[in-house]
């Protein structure tokens, strides 16, 4: 597990958690218009909860991962940075607050990053 309160989100090379996150954040709002949207469109037996099955799904569907070994890792790499109560299920409540921590940690480390003289841009994706 990923410890969000504590914000160690780098997994070691390539994008943190944090930076996924927020790049999820913005392929969802894109595809769905807003993240409530996207949630329900994944709670397809409307209990306000959504597994790891459901959610890989979704982001099969939408061409966010794809259906082998590496893209069921990635996409439940996401999933357990979005479960903040560890209880394998998403909630709406759950989502809110890990894209707020992504966010924040997000400006954290850009803003270290610019005062380190370091680009800030970076490609476009989650996988």
């Amino acid at each position: 597990r990923w410890e969000l309160r504590s914000r160690s989100w780098d997994r070691g090379g390539g994008r943190n958690g944090a930076e996924r996150l927020m790049i999820l954040r913005e392929k969802l709002t894109s595809f769905h218009g807003s993240l409530g949207a996207a949630f329900k469109a994944m709670d397809l037996d409307e209990r306000s909860l959504v597994d790891f099955q459901a959610f890989h799904d979704h982001l099969v569907r939408l061409h966010l991962c794809r259906v082998d070994a590496e893209g069921s890792r990635r996409a439940l790499e996401l999933f357990k940075l979005l479960d903040l109560d560890d209880d394998d299920l998403l909630s709406p409540q759950d989502c809110q607050e890990a894209f707020a921590l992504a966010a924040e940690a997000s400006l954290v480390a850009a803003r270290r990053r610019e005062a380190d003289g370091e680009p800030t841009g970076g490609s476009d994706g989650i996988r």
